[in-house]
């Protein structure tokens, strides 16, 4: 789990910008550890593809918001 949060975690730095920046910004370890067993998340690419409709909604909010 070590390993696989701080990828995670690492992706989620790259990847601010993207839509990840909630992330970076307002989660802790706890947070990734909970979303992870959660959601069944093995891998980085499974967080991508567990979290895109995070993003897609917090992005459809943004659009409307002004």
């Amino acid at each position: 789990m070590t390993q696989l949060l701080a990828d995670i975690k690492a992706f989620c730095l790259a990847h601010y910008e993207e839509g990840y920046d909630s992330c970076v910004e307002c989660w802790d370890d706890k947070d990734y550890v909970e979303f992870i067993e959660e959601w069944g998340v093995k891998s980085v690419d499974d967080f991508v593809k567990e979290y895109a409709p995070i993003i897609s909604h917090a992005n459809e909010i943004r659009s409307t918001a002004f």
